[in-house]
């Protein structure tokens, strides 16, 4: 290659001109890579296009990551499969709809992401890769195939905002499986085979329709967090009272008219939510019975009155009672001597009160109005 070929193509890659830079490659693939390294270092940086010019694929190939996130791809180029390095790859926010077989090549592949695309049919082929974190959340697909029993490294799975109204019992495979994200699906059951993820940490259903959860959740020994906000639950199996590591527990909006009475086994619960909720007087005795809670949150319930039980609460710092129908607050309040938050919006409170609750709880912020007044007055 001249010097002057050279400078010509170092300009136009330069330029960050997407025509300039194709020609930039067209000419480099005609010169079957006898061009300098300065240029192949220009080259690098645009590793979708030595993919699609076989490029660089010696560079390409010592490399463990790689992102083609908003490429605007609706193919994969089958060379990728050559990139035998690779650990993780970002495919995100594309148009993809399958994957090349080659990609069953990629021996050494940990984490993939696939958010955002347009994938209907969950590809076998990820059942042949070493996966241990798969993100296909946002992507239009219906169910998963029975194969998804291979995947017995994966600890987590983003399967967020797919059209999936159901689950395989081969799930009870993906026993490494630690973080599930399943929210704004279709599901209305789960498979009781689901009990059996015994690594599960945090799980995630939100924003399905789920009538009930299945009975031998007890085996959900390593949960620390379970979310099952906007469902159809109408009531909790006994069986949560197992959750001995359970420390954040969301129930809002769901037409629960019971609580069962073993979750105040919940020893390590710190986090309980029940925003958006109609929730009645016995479940608010039996809330005002796990003393460990730290945080609580019993937004917009229809709630007429502080229950008395609150001060069992002992070890409260956050108290979330806002847009409820309460009038006053009661002296019991001032015992919460480790409350740092206490939200009232939206309540037909008497400026009384709130002067009241500034004197029972001089060091509490309150929470008033879209502010959060500390000291003073309203």
């Amino acid at each position: 290659m001249s010097k002057e070929d050279s400078e010509k193509i170092k300009r136009l890659l330069l330029s960050a001109n997407k025509a300039n830079v194709a020609i930039a490659f067209q000419l480099c693939k005609n010169l079957s890579s006898f061009y300098t390294q300065e240029v192949a270092v220009l080259l690098q940086k645009y590793p979708l296009l030595c993919l699609e010019h076989e490029l660089e694929l010696g560079y390409l190939k010592k490399l463990q990551g790689l992102s083609l996130k908003k490429k605007e791809l609706s193919v994969v180029p089958p060379s990728l499969g050559q990139l035998n390095n690779l650990k993780q790859l970002n495919l995100a926010s594309n148009s993809l709809d399958a994957l090349p077989i080659e990609l069953a090549q990629l021996h050494q592949l940990e984490q993939l992401n696939l958010t955002g695309n347009k994938i209907e049919r969950f590809p076998d082929l990820l059942c042949l890769l070493p996966l241990k974190r798969l993100m296909l959340s946002h992507n239009p697909l219906t169910s998963l195939p029975a194969s998804i029993k291979q995947l017995t490294q994966l600890t987590y799975l983003a399967l967020t905002s797919c059209q999936l109204s159901s689950l395989p019992p081969e799930i009870r495979q993906l026993a490494s499986c630690k973080e599930l994200l399943l929210q704004n699906n279709q599901l209305e059951r789960l498979p009781p085979e689901i009990g059996q993820l015994a690594s599960l940490e945090k799980l995630n259903l939100s924003n399905n329709q789920l009538k009930t959860l299945p009975p031998n959740i007890q085996h959900w020994q390593a949960l620390t967090h379970l979310d099952l906000r906007e469902n159809q639950l109408e009531t909790l199996p006994e069986e949560i009272g197992q959750l001995t590591q359970l420390d954040t527990l969301i129930l809002g909006r769901n037409p629960l008219h019971s609580l069962p009475k073993s979750i105040i086994n919940l020893a390590q619960l710190q986090t309980l939510v029940f925003r958006l909720s109609n929730i009645s007087t016995a479940m608010l005795e039996n809330i005002c019975k796990m003393s460990h809670l730290h945080n609580l949150w019993l937004a917009d319930c229809d709630i007429l009155e502080v229950p008395p039980g609150i001060t069992q609460l002992k070890q409260l710092s956050t108290l979330d009672l806002s847009h409820n129908q309460i009038t006053e607050l009661p002296k019991a309040l001032s015992q919460l001597q480790h409350l740092d938050t206490l939200y009232l919006s939206g309540n037909p409170l008497a400026p009384k009160s709130l002067r009241q609750v500034r004197e029972w709880l001089p060091q509490c912020g309150i929470g008033w109005e879209g502010t959060i007044h500390y000291g003073g007055s309203f």
